[in-house]
């Protein structure tokens, strides 16, 4: 084998990884937020909570600095899954905020410690199990109030 051959060999084995890294390279030095909370948060809540989390005033509260996500944790994963309901002497089918009932618990972990943990929060991370735990206390406190 040539030394022309050998080379053209490491550069053909070479370039995908030198690409890639270069591809990581960028996006660290661009910011871009690549955690899987921060993804779920932009598909299913920056719509109404904003892009940095800063709410619309008295409309949608804020979740920057927010002193109830800093001291709220795992549970908070009911009020995702299941949306807040306007309680009405009448009716109760309306919601302020629309449920996620599509989010696993992997994925609302997720969302919950990316809330945690930006935006002026300082709260501690919660893990998938954590939250499966919370979900059946929520199943549960529902058929006891049937």
């Amino acid at each position: 084998m040539t030394t022309q051959g050998g080379r053209n060999k490491v550069l053909l084995y070479l370039w995908p990884i030198l690409l890639i890294a270069g591809l990581l390279l960028l996006r660290f030095l661009t910011g871009q937020e690549t955690s899987a909370g921060a993804k779920i948060y932009a598909r299913h809540c920056a719509n109404c909570h904003m892009e940095e989390g800063e709410g619309l005033g008295k409309l949608i509260p804020p979740l920057a600095n927010s002193l109830y996500i800093q001291s709220h944790g795992e549970e908070m994963a009911c009020m995702i899954r299941e949306g807040i309901p306007v309680l009405s002497t009448t009716r109760r089918d309306r919601q302020l905020m629309p449920a996620k009932p599509e989010l696993s618990a992997v994925e609302l972990a997720s969302l919950i410690s990316y809330l945690k943990q930006n935006w002026g929060n300082n709260g501690q991370a919660v893990t998938a199990r954590q939250v499966e735990s919370a979900l059946l206390d929520c199943e549960s406190n529902h058929r006891q109030n049937r």
